[in-house]
């Protein structure tokens, strides 16, 4: 279960540099 663990951050880490973008 390590990788959809690691999966699911990578979508958070994603999901985080979207707003960073929206932000600037």
């Amino acid at each position: 279960m390590k990788h959809l663990a690691a999966l699911d951050g990578t979508l958070v880490f994603l999901m985080g540099l979207g707003r960073l973008e929206q932000l600037t």
